[in-house]
């Protein structure tokens, strides 16, 4: 894998700016140490505080250890971790700008990012492959290919696929209902009749899970290379909170006192939540 680095440092960088140095550990994938020389202004919300923020936002960032069958299959392929699995895919994914390379590496944003590379998703693709039972272990030596599962959020079974260009993420649902999938077109379908705010559409689709096809669910990405997707939990983690405050009321409190278009510190053009 290209996030391999020969004494363990990377440059963490937002598209082609470097934002800082980072030590990862080869084997747990954790941060081990942040350098000194630090661009403040392009640190990814909710590790901008410090040091000690930013390991807890790369932690984050990797796919859960919960999710579907991620830990089971990792532990297949050899894989110690999801932090390690990160590290392995520079860190890359398909709902913001941020990545790392080794500090020897010469690569650049338009040769890695998700958004206009193809990419193969083959761990994902093993989550609705009767759990990773499915395929053989995998030979990951020299593959110069990233996959985006290695940092895709929550606990459903997940995989990323590109339909007609457009990057799409195919999700399963808990056990053997397909309520959660079902739900998200309900929930594209009340959007559609209030026409009142930009949504994410939703589609039933067929996937392969261990009771053979079942309904899922898929939607196209809602980031690309000009918009980022910024957690609400990363945005509270952006500011010290007041005691008095509950963590809703810390977000309403900051998000509206922040002009986020003109705001040097975050560099997106567009914010989602």
């Amino acid at each position: 894998m290209i996030g391999d680095s020969r004494n363990n440092l990377f440059y963490l960088l937002h598209k082609d700016d470097i934002v800082t140095t980072v030590e990862i550990d080869p084997v747990s994938g954790q941060i081990t140490r942040v350098g000194t020389k630090v661009r403040r202004e392009l640190l990814p919300p909710g590790g901008s505080m410090s040091p000690d923020d930013l390991r807890a936002w790369w932690i984050r960032r990797a796919v859960p250890a919960r999710q579907g069958m991620i830990r089971k299959i990792l532990e297949r392929q050899g894989i110690p971790s999801t932090q390690t699995y990160l590290t392995m895919n520079c860190g890359l994914s398909l709902s913001d700008h941020y990545w790392i390379r080794p500090v020897e590496s010469s690569l650049g944003w338009e040769d890695v990012n998700l958004f206009t590379n193809g990419f193969r998703d083959d761990i994902g693709e093993m989550q609705f492959a009767h759990g990773g039972d499915g395929y053989e272990t995998l030979d990951l030596t020299g593959i110069s290919v990233f996959y985006p599962s290695a940092s895709t959020q929550g606990e459903l079974r997940k995989k990323w696929v590109i339909r007609d260009g457009k990057r799409c993420l195919i999700k399963g649902n808990y056990g053997d209902s397909c309520q959660q999938s079902v739900n998200e077109v309900i929930a594209t379908r009340l959007h559609e009749g209030q026409g009142r705010v930009p949504f994410t559409r939703y589609e039933l689709c067929e996937i392969m899970t261990e009771q053979g096809m079942r309904t899922g669910c898929i939607c196209e990405d809602f980031a690309d290379g000009e918009t980022e997707f910024i957690p609400a939990y990363d945005i509270v983690c952006s500011a010290k909170k007041d005691n008095a405050l509950s963590e809703y009321e810390h977000l309403s409190v900051y998000a509206r006192g922040v002009d986020w278009k003109r705001a040097k510190y975050v560099p997106f053009s567009n914010i989602r939540f």
